[in-house]
C-alpha cells in the first residue's frame, strides 16, 4: 500500500530535518515550497540560500535556474557575499553553461548585479578579457560608465546588500592595560552585549585592522610585556566562521599606531612608527596573492593618525610627526597612486578616531598637545570643508570609532592617565551623544579599551559555521 504525503507534511518533515537542506538542493526545495504555499519551509530555505549563496552558486541546481529565477535570486538584499565579484562571477558561470540560449539575457541580468561595488581593476579585466561581453555593446557601455564613475570618485547611489538576520557587530581587538592585550571581542549594538572570541596569536596594542573578503586583518602594533617591548610588522587574519586565526605575510616594516582601511578589496596600512622612526610610507596587501606592495608616501609622517575611505579615496587625518601634532589632512587616490592636501581640521588632533558615515568623514576626540578632546567635527568632501558637530561627554584620545546603523560608536581610549572602560554613541542625524554599553570585565580588567587604543571594526555577524 502506498501513502502520499500532503505538501504541509513534507514541509514539516523537511523543517524537522534541517540537515536535508544543503547547497546542492536548497534552490529546488525553496522552489517546491513556494509553489505549494509552504511558507515556513520557503523562509527556512531562503535564509539558508542567502547565507550560503557562494556554495549554492557552485551547484548544478544553480546552473539550471531559469532567467527569472536567477534574477530573483541575485537581486536580493539579503545575500551574504564576501564581495560583489562573487555575484558577478556566478552570473557569468550561469551564462556560459548554456551560452547560446542565455547570452541574449545578459543585459537584463547585469543590471541586477550591484556593479558599483566592483573594483575598477576587476571591471577593467572583465572589459578586456571577457568573451561574453564582447558581443554585448550595451553591457560594455554600462560597465564602462560605472568604471568611469568609480574612478571619478562620485558618490555611490546604489545600496549595499544587507542581511537583517545577521546583525552588524563591532569587533574590538588588542589594546593595553598594564601590558599589551591579545583579546578579541565583539559587541552587538542591538543586544548591547559583548562576547569574547579567540585571542590573537600575540599580544599587541596600537594595532590597525579592517575586514577584507570576510576576514578581519590585524596588522602591526606594539608588544609591551614584562620581558621587554617591541614594534611589530606581523599580520594575522581572523575568520569569524571558524573563530580562528592564521598568520599572513608581514609588512615591509614594523608599524605601531598606524592606520588601516579596506579599499577595492585590498588592505591599506599607512603611517605609524618603528621605535623613533615615524613613517610617511604606506603599503597595501592583496589577499588574492597574499603579497604587500608599496604605495606613494604621504607628505607628512604620521603616528596616531586616523584613516577612512570615502568615495574610493583614502583620507589620512591628523596624527603626530615626531615634532608636532597635526591639523592637516591628506587624500590618497589609488588610481593615480598620489596624495594631495585637502582642507585642514579646525583643531589639531593626534590619536583621534576617524570614520566615514553617510558620505561624510568624522574626526572624533584626540589630543591637541595639551588636552584630550571631546569635540567632534566632520568633513564634506564636495565642499572641502570641516564643520563642528555634537561632542562626546568624555574627552579621550587613542580611541577607536566605528559606524553602525547611522550611529558612531566611540570605544576605549585615554583621558590623561586613566584608561576608559565605556563606549559612547554619537547620533549625527540627531545631533546628540548617548551613553553606550560598558565594556565587559569591569574596573579590574577592562577588556576592550587601550592605552594606545584598541582597534575596532564593524561587520555583519557570520552565519553559523559550515
Amino acid at each position: 500500500m502506498m501513502f502520499l504525503m500532503a505538501p504541509d507534511s513534507i514541509s514539516q518533515a523537511l523543517c524537522q530535518n534541517s540537515p536535508l537542506v544543503g547547497p546542492c538542493n536548497a534552490l529546488g526545495i525553496a522552489d517546491f515550497a513556494n509553489q505549494h504555499g509552504c511558507t515556513s519551509l520557503t523562509k527556512t530555505t531562503r535564509e539558508f540560500i542567502d547565507k550560503h549563496c557562494a556554495d549554492v552558486s557552485e551547484t548544478d541546481e544553480f546552473l539550471q535556474q531559469s532567467v527569472c529565477q536567477l534574477i530573483n535570486l541575485i537581486k536580493r538584499d539579503e545575500l551574504v557575499v564576501k564581495s560583489e565579484s562573487e555575484v558577478y562571477n556566478a552570473v557569468m558561470l550561469w551564462i556560459k553553461y548554456d551560452e547560446k540560449n542565455r547570452r541574449p539575457h545578459l543585459e537584463d541580468i547585469v543590471y541586477v548585479v550591484r556593479c558599483y561595488f566592483l573594483s575598477p581593476d576587476f571591471l577593467e579585466r572583465q572589459l578586456k578579457s571577457c568573451e561574453v561581453l564582447k558581443s554585448h555593446p550595451n553591457c560594455r557601455q554600462y560597465l564602462e560608465k560605472i568604471m568611469c564613475d568609480l574612478t571619478s570618485h562620485k558618490k555611490c547611489q546604489m545600496r549595499r546588500r544587507r542581511n537583517p538576520d545577521l546583525p552588524t557587530v563591532i569587533y574590538v581587538v588588542g589594546g593595553y592595560i598594564r601590558y599589551s592585550l591579545s583579546r578579541l571581542e565583539c559587541f552587538d549594538p542591538k543586544a548591547t552585549s559583548w562576547r569574547t572570541l579567540k585571542d590573537m596569536p600575540t599580544c599587541r596594542s596600537g594595532v590597525c585592522a579592517a575586514f577584507v573578503h570576510g576576514l578581519l586583518y590585524v596588522a602591526g602594533g606594539h608588544c609591551a610585556q614584562s620581558e621587554g617591548n617591541s614594534d611589530s610588522s606581523s599580520m594575522d587574519a581572523y575568520d569569524p566562521f571558524s573563530d580562528s586565526w592564521r598568520s599572513c605575510s608581514a609588512m615591509s616594516v614594523a608599524r605601531s599606531r598606524a592606520a588601516a582601511v579596506a579599499l577595492d578589496n585590498q588592505f591599506y596600512v599607512v603611517g605609524g612608527s618603528m621605535q623613533t622612526t615615524f613613517h610617511r610610507s604606506g603599503e597595501r596587501y592583496n589577499p588574492n596573492d597574499e603579497t604587500w606592495s608599496p604605495i606613494a608616501d604621504m607628505s607628512r609622517a604620521r603616528l596616531g593618525l586616523g584613516v577612512a575611505s570615502l568615495n574610493r579615496l583614502l583620507y589620512a587625518v591628523g596624527g603626530f610627526d615626531g615634532v608636532e601634532r597635526l591639523q592637516c589632512v591628506e587624500c590618497y587616490d589609488p588610481d593615480t597612486n598620489s596624495w594631495r592636501y585637502v582642507a585642514p581640521m579646525s583643531t589639531v588632533r593626534s590619536g583621534a578616531g576617524v570614520v566615514a558615515l553617510d558620505g561624510l568623514l568624522y574626526a572624533v576626540g584626540g589630543y591637541d598637545g595639551r588636552n584630550q578632546l571631546a569635540s567632534v567635527e566632520r568633513y564634506d568632501s564636495e565642499a572641502d570643508r570641516w564643520s563642528p558637530v555634537a561632542g562626546m561627554h568624555t574627552a579621550r584620545s587613542a580611541l577607536s570609532v566605528v559606524a553602525v546603523d547611522g550611529r558612531i560608536y566611540a570605544i576605549g581610549g585615554t583621558k590623561t592617565v586613566r584608561i576608559l572602560h565605556r563606549s559612547r554613541e554619537l547620533r549625527p542625524r540627531a545631533g546628540r551623544v548617548d551613553r553606550g554599553a560598558e565594556h565587559a570585565g569591569g574596573a579590574e580588567w577592562p577588556r576592550c579599551c587601550g592605552w594606545w587604543g584598541s582597534c575596532c571594526y564593524a561587520e555583519s555577524a557570520s552565519p553559523t559555521p559550515r
